[in-house]
């Protein structure tokens, strides 16, 4: 099991936007995020780290998307939704115990 998160480095702009550690492949710029923390459980500890950072750059929709081809990753997020909350998700069975 692996942790990454964004709830400790990132930064606000003017415009409210939250920057975090993580880079954007796509854009090569710090990734724009609503997710605080992904936990990843995996047949090994540097898997789940490596795939903790990369579903961290995805944002939630894109982390649902992705787990539908990658069932032996089970996965905990912790986001901030559209009304500004905290809220979790559980995905492919990570332990809710």
């Amino acid at each position: 099991m692996a942790t990454s998160g964004t709830y400790r480095k990132f930064k606000i702009d003017s415009n409210g936007n939250r920057y975090t550690h993580i880079i954007d492949t796509k854009t090569g710029y710090p990734s724009r995020t609503n997710i605080l923390s992904v936990s990843v459980i995996t047949h090994d500890c540097m898997t789940a780290d490596a795939y903790a950072t990369a579903l961290q750059a995805m944002g939630v929709e894109g982390v649902r998307v992705f787990l539908k081809t990658h069932p032996e990753l089970k996965v905990f997020i912790v986001f901030v939704n559209d009304a500004n909350e905290l809220q979790t998700e559980v995905l492919n069975g990570f332990p809710s115990t």
